[in-house]
């Protein structure tokens, strides 16, 4: 189907005006009414009859014009938003971060970098170690930030910075008041960990291991 007898047929739809709607669209009348005839023949349904000198839609017409507008207006947003990500001096940057990193890393260099490109438009959005890499990988982001496998071939990873994990115990909590606690004095309690998802997940868990101490676990979060 020619999108453009689509378009066609929307502008006579307004005018119900053969003169008009070519003049509109810049075409001969001629070519207006060979698109439209072919149009219906392709359909195989009259959409106008003729009323005088003017034009007036069928029912099928009508119906068919119903689906137009919301077709077309769905490809219209689509080409802009396609224009825009296209467009080198205000493309669409699309950004996707772990959310410890977020508020104190991320969000201060898209600050700083929209301080020299304020017209360029982000996308931002916070998600496990382990769902960024899977939707990098399908496209969805341009970069993201996250705990990754430096081993994997298809993505270039640049280390921006450490951060340090440490154990949050409770006010009243035997290991509260112990200025250092070791990996054995925490297998001796059940803890909250981190959901196998997440990238800090493995990284926890590797230290046990090393260590040779047994993890109990309460509960798990998606975080990280």
């Amino acid at each position: 189907m020619n999108l453009n007898h689509l378009e066609y047929f929307e502008v006579l739809a307004k005018w119900q005006h053969y003169g008009r709607a070519a003049e509109e669209l810049n075409i001969s009348q001629p070519s207006l009414s060979n698109a439209i005839h072919r149009l219906e023949q392709e359909l195989g349904v009259y959409l106008i009859e003729k009323q005088g000198r003017n034009v007036v839609l069928t029912y099928y017409g009508r119906r068919y014009l119903e689906y137009i507008r919301r077709g077309l207006t769905d490809f219209r947003e689509g080409s802009r938003f396609l224009e825009k990500c296209s467009d080198r001096e205000r493309g669409l940057i699309r950004v996707g971060a772990v959310s410890s990193a977020g508020p104190g890393h991320v969000l201060p260099l898209m600050r700083d970098f929209l301080k020299l490109y304020p017209e360029v438009p982000f996308e931002y959005v916070d998600g496990t170690s382990h769902l960024l890499m899977k939707e990098l990988r399908e496209s969805r982001y341009d970069m993201v930030f996250c705990a990754g496998n430096e081993q994997d071939p298809d993505f270039l990873y640049l280390p921006l910075w450490e951060q340090r994990f440490v154990a949050i115990a409770a006010p009243d909590h035997a290991l509260a008041a112990c200025p250092s606690v070791s990996l054995a004095q925490l297998g001796e309690y059940p803890l909250i960990r981190y959901h196998p998802s997440a990238a800090a997940r493995q990284v926890v868990d590797g230290f046990f291991h090393a260590a040779g101490v047994q993890q109990r676990t309460c509960c798990e979060v998606s975080y990280g």
